[in-house]
């Protein structure tokens, strides 16, 4: 099978996007999956989003492979696994195609890139900056069905312009919300600190929006932003402004009654009402979360830096212990006893 991008990681992001990307353009694109998902594909796949975009395409338009024997060398592939499996995979991709073709790492946290360049690979800085969750329809047979949430860009650093820059330029001509940065390191930090929210909404079970207007969830958040940000100024990292207010004043919003955070944030809280972080899509699929990628990785800076993060070091041990739900007032208690 020849193709001009290979997704690998047919979970939400990377159906989304590759869906997306076959609708919208004549390039080729196929799908890395397990088998199980394979099979799922087979029954078609929809994605939406909350501005009311809503396609979908018929198993037999997917092509979609569970042997990387299978296809031959493409122009570039699209990682979107979730980021404990970056090793794992990054060297099955290795084995296949060495450094021979670029892979656009569209995973969340700051350590992917790093990961995958120890392996061997050409790696292509990347960011999704919206949120993506499986529909979870009634009908066992009905077409796989992912929603996108929340507004936000699609990212990529330009480090490869000779090779890529065209068909980068081709996916943005598309209608796709595309940027491109020099330097994607401060933006993917900002992504961080906004995605140290993704364990706060898991254990809270609700949708997005209804966690962030409650104010002890918030208070959680800002507890554990705080922590990331002496780590930060510690390293000498500034993260960019990805939002409509200053990152460095997150905290403070955070912390408002919910009636003022309403007027301030009301930029940030354009989302439908559904939408929810990817790890409570790990804690209903009993997968791995990605706490040791956001917390943990906060945790890694400040130890490098001789500064602490006690908060986000309680989190990352109780979520791998098993914390799968708490209440809005134990939860803060507990942070705010760590910190």
């Amino acid at each position: 099978m020849e193709a001009d991008i290979l997704v690998v990681g047919a979970g939400a992001i990377g159906c989304y996007i590759g869906a997306r990307i076959q609708q919208s353009t004549s390039l080729r694109l196929a799908f890395y999956a397990r088998p199980n998902t394979k099979l799922r594909l087979a029954r078609g796949l929809r994605v939406s989003d909350w501005q009311g975009y809503d396609q979908s395409l018929a198993g037999e338009q997917l092509r979609v492979i569970d042997d990387l024997d299978c296809i031959a060398q493409p122009r570039l592939i699209v990682l979107a696994v979730k980021s404990p499996a970056t090793t794992e995979v990054g060297q099955l991709i290795w084995s296949r195609f060495g450094r021979e073709v670029p892979v656009w790492s569209l995973q969340n946290g700051v350590e992917n890139v790093a990961q995958l360049e120890q392996v061997g690979l050409s790696v292509v800085p990347g960011m999704v900056a919206f949120n993506v969750a499986e529909v979870h329809a009634n009908d066992k047979l009905a077409a796989l069905h992912y929603h996108c949430g929340t507004s936000g860009e699609l990212a990529y650093e330009a480090q490869h312009e000779s090779a890529l820059e065209p068909l980068f330029r081709q996916l943005k001509d598309s209608g796709l919300l595309l940027k491109r940065y020099e330097n994607l390191r401060p933006v993917q930090w900002a992504k961080l600190l906004m995605n140290l929210n993704n364990p706060i909404n898991a254990l809270s079970g609700l949708p997005l929006l209804a966690q962030l207007l409650d104010r002890n969830y918030r208070r959680c958040v800002a507890i554990l932003q705080e922590e990331a940000f002496v780590a930060m100024r510690a390293a000498g990292i500034v993260p960019a402004n990805i939002l409509p207010v200053p990152m460095r004043f997150l905290p403070t919003i955070l912390r408002l009654p919910t009636w003022a955070y309403r007027r301030i944030a009301r930029r940030m809280l354009t989302m439908d009402t559904h939408a929810r972080s990817s790890m409570a899509e790990d804690f209903a699929r009993n997968r791995q979360p990605e706490i040791d990628a956001l917390c943990g990785a906060v945790l890694r800076l400040a130890h490098q830096h001789g500064v602490q993060a006690p908060a986000n070091a309680w989190l990352v041990r109780e979520i791998l212990g098993g914390l799968r739900a708490c209440k809005s007032e134990i939860l803060l208690s507990h942070l705010m006893r760590s910190s």
